[in-house]
């Protein structure tokens, strides 16, 4: 018989859960989210340390079920960040994930950083991301930026969806509400909703193949436009131009 894997017992605070009657679905490290995302593209995870973590059996159809949730928390959904002035660096992020595409129906998936507090839901208008002492000292801007894979085909889909992102933005008190997309057609639904493409802000939170969410520099994906719409909190979009270089560089 080979060694016993040891368990490592961390303390940790709970980065994911799912909103709806305030199941918590799973308690992860950020520390291990990559190690996650890794499962995705293989499955190799006698030695992987997420699950000698966690203390999970290596049961095949467990690990099936937890990557498979986990790629539908990551992929068509709209974040919260918050987003440090001086370094660029990601302080805080909250993501949204749009359950049901027919009803526009939208639960709550969050990840933060461990330092962070558990928030309230979004879209109920109890949400205040200004939750932390440290997201409330000035030093960061918060961005609501919505994401959709290009595989929805619901008529209006878009329209819908922008509009209602918007009035969430404002509603939570952000200081701007960005779109990205990845084709013309996208981009025309976000000029009628009286968004404009940005030339002078090139961050832009990217979904990739596996449904990861990158902070990146939107240059870099010649297929992606970043369309931005200031919010009453913020009504001079120019304040934001000179983080764009501290941006490039995170």
């Amino acid at each position: 018989m080979g060694e016993k894997e040891e368990v490592i017992d961390n303390e940790f605070d709970p980065i994911i859960w799912d909103e709806r009657g305030n199941t918590r679905l799973q308690d992860l490290p950020v520390t291990m989210i990559q190690d996650s995302l890794d499962l995705l593209k293989k499955f190799s995870i006698k030695k992987n340390p997420l699950w000698i973590n966690l203390g999970i059996d290596n049961d095949d159809a467990v690990i099936e079920e937890y990557c498979t949730r986990l790629l539908h928390i990551l992929k068509d959904c709209c974040s919260i960040a918050a987003i440090s002035i001086d370094t660029g660096k990601l302080l805080g992020l909250a993501l949204c994930k749009i359950m049901s595409i027919d009803e526009y129906d939208w639960t709550l998936w969050k990840i933060m950083p461990t330092e962070s507090k558990k928030l309230e839901k979004i879209f109920t208008l109890q949400y205040d991301i200004i939750k932390t002492s440290d997201l409330n000292k000035g030093t960061c801007f918060h961005c609501f930026d919505l994401c959709v894979s290009d595989e929805i085909e619901e008529e209006n889909f878009e329209e819908v969806l922008l509009k209602q992102a918007y009035e969430a933005s404002k509603s939570l008190k952000t200081d701007v509400f960005s779109y990205t997309c990845f084709t013309k057609e996208e981009a025309s639904k976000a000029v009628a909703a009286n968004m404009h493409l940005s030339k002078d802000i090139n961050y832009a939170f990217y979904t990739d193949s596996v449904g990861e969410r990158i902070f990146k520099d939107i240059e870099k994906e010649p297929n992606a436009y970043l369309f931005i719409r200031s919010t009453p909190k913020l009504q001079d979009i120019s304040k934001l131009y000179s983080l764009n270089k501290k941006f490039s560089k995170s």
